[in-house]
């Protein structure tokens, strides 16, 4: 049984991931663009009942930080395969 608070992440081939979190959803999706380019294309969904609070700007500043660290770590780790 796969534990109540936790994520389900599948990737959708050929370039795609869906992370379902707790309280968001996120993908990122790579488009290559020739033998030494990809482009990235990340996206972010949050409940309803989120985007209506006050403080949601804040909020999700804390996410999108999150995201650019990581993001930055991957394509490092990618460049070094």
């Amino acid at each position: 049984m796969r534990e109540a608070g936790g994520t389900t992440a599948p990737l959708i081939y050929p370039s795609t991931y869906l992370a379902c979190t707790i309280d968001c959803a996120w993908y990122l999706e790579l488009q290559p663009m020739g033998p030494t380019r990809t482009k990235l294309i990340h996206g972010a969904l949050f409940p309803k009942d989120r985007l209506s609070r006050n403080d949601f700007e804040d909020i999700a500043k804390n996410y999108y930080k999150r995201w650019d660290i990581t993001i930055e770590e991957d394509i490092v780790a990618s460049e070094r395969q």
